[in-house]
Formats: structure tokens, C-alpha cells, sequence
């Protein structure tokens, strides 16, 4: 399968756990909406189980803006790059923001992955962002996170959130980027 097919029928998967309700949905229904053959779900992921934590691991990895190719955005100073992969998903596939605060606050392993997600997007704001604390981290990675959301026709946010003028009442620290090998330990 092609990445952009994996992406759909996770997505698909997001979309049937919100539309009705925390596995009660069946292999053959993503397969049949992802218009793959239901022996290629059971190859890579074994169980519904095993297809909802990866789609979820996926999605994190991509709206947090730990997956390895918005890292290399990340590592090359294009933030704005970063952003716009996680405002298309959130664009594509509105059901992913609804799944996301449903099980944020949750006890079980998708709750905890999210949680570790966020963490590590906080923690990647640290890192690049010189001189930047764990709260200002924080209220960076949720500013980020609200001009992903924004659905507006041009890129404006996105160009705005990456600047290192004033944005509000928030002066952005300044950007620094450390040392290109040591990039690899955000994803440990």
C-alpha cells in the first residue's frame, strides 16, 4: 500500500471509532471504506486492536509534528513546512480533532500515546527554540496547534507562527538549532 493509502484507512479507522464507538467496528467495514482487501488489513496489523494503535501512533506522529519527515522540516528551519502537513490532515480529516480530545484525557494506551505525543512536541519546541522553558515550550507547541486548526484559505498562520517577531502578547524565543545529530534523540 501506498503511504497516502495507509493515511486513508487510518483516518477511516478514526472515523468509525468516533462514529460508533470504541471498537465496535470491523475489519471488513474499514476495508470495504478504504477499498483495500481485508487480507492486507490482517497481514500488517493482526487485530482491530493492532489497526487502531498504529493509526493512532501515525496520526500523532504527524499532527504533533514528530514524524521523521516534518522533523527534517524541523531540522532544516522550515517550521511553517511542519505545520501545513499537520493543518492538511486536520483539513482532510476533521474526525481526527474530535478522536484526539475524546481520548487525551483517557487511562489506555491511546490516551497515553497521545499524552507522549504532545510531550515530545513540547520537548521539540525546547530543543530547537534556544533558551525556550518548559512552559513558554508549551504555549508555543498550543499556539502551533490552534494555527493548525485554522482552516483558512492561504497560509497566513502558518507564515506567522514561524516568525520570530511578536505574535500577540508572545515574543517567540529566538531560533537556534543545535547540532544536526543530536536530532535523532527527540524520537527515542
Amino acid at each position: 500500500m501506498t503511504q497516502e493509502k495507509y493515511l486513508d484507512l487510518f483516518c477511516i479507522v478514526i472515523s468509525l471509532e468516533m462514529k460508533r464507538g470504541h471498537l465496535n467496528w470491523s475489519l471488513c467495514d474499514a476495508a470495504r471504506r478504504a477499498n483495500v482487501k481485508r487480507s492486507v488489513i490482517y497481514h500488517y496489523f493482526k487485530s482491530k486492536e493492532g489497526l487502531l494503535n498504529h493509526a493512532a501512533d501515525t496520526l500523532g506522529q504527524l499532527l504533533f509534528g514528530t514524524h521523521p519527515c516534518q522533523m527534517e522540516h524541523w531540522s532544516n528551519r522550515d517550521l511553517g513546512s511542519s505545520i501545513q502537513v499537520s493543518k492538511e490532515i486536520f483539513k482532510k480529516y476533521p474526525s481526527i480533532l474530535a478522536f484526539y480530545f475524546l481520548h487525551r484525557e483517557s487511562e489506555n494506551e491511546i490516551g497515553q500515546m497521545i499524552r507522549r505525543y504532545e510531550d515530545m512536541a513540547v520537548k521539540k519546541r525546547q530543543y530547537f527554540f534556544k533558551n525556550c522553558d518548559a512552559k513558554t515550550a508549551r504555549s508555543l507547541f498550543f499556539i502551533q496547534f490552534g494555527i493548525t486548526l485554522d482552516y483558512g484559505k492561504d497560509n497566513d498562520g502558518v507564515e506567522r507562527s514561524t516568525e520570530t517577531e511578536s505574535l500577540g502578547l508572545i515574543r517567540w524565543p529566538s531560533f537556534e538549532l543545535k547540532e544536526k545529530r543530536d536530532l535523532g534523540l527527540l524520537h527515542a
